[in-house]
Order: C-alpha cells, then sequence, then structure tokens
C-alpha cells in the first residue's frame, strides 16, 4: 500500500495522485499499480485518473496500470 495519510489536514494521498497499491511479478516486466475504489466508483476514478499527467509518464516508464472495483456480496 502506497497511500499515506497527511494528519494534519487529515486527508489521504496516493501515489502519483491515483495508485492505491503497487505490485510486482517474478517474470513480469514493470510495476503494476492499482487504484481500489468501490465498484459504482470506477467510472469516476477512470475519468480522474485520465486526468494526472503522472499517469502517462508512469504508464511511458514500461508499467502497467488498473482501477479495482469491490463490492460487498452476500454480506460480505
Amino acid at each position: 500500500m502506497v497511500e499515506r495519510i497527511v494528519a494534519q489536514a487529515n486527508i489521504r494521498r496516493d501515489l502519483f495522485h491515483c495508485i492505491d497499491v503497487v505490485a510486482v511479478r517474478r517474470g513480469s516486466p514493470g510495476v503494476l499499480g492499482v487504484q481500489a475504489t468501490s465498484l459504482p466508483h470506477v467510472g469516476e476514478r477512470v475519468a480522474k485518473v485520465r486526468a494526472q499527467p503522472e499517469l502517462a509518464v508512469w504508464l511511458a516508464a514500461g508499467n502497467d496500470f488498473e482501477v479495482w472495483g469491490w463490492t460487498r456480496r452476500n454480506g460480505r
């Protein structure tokens, strides 16, 4: 997890304003950056990250990026 909390302002900052989690896998080049959000907000997050110039640099460096949506099912 690469999100940090700015305690004085009580806000959270994502890595490069759009990445919550980074992942690497042996045999796979680059790094995967993930923005995690609730399922109803996936579209909003995709629109937000497309406007981030930092994401273009991240991708140009050979990395990948995905938005993951989660939801509760059967109370879990």
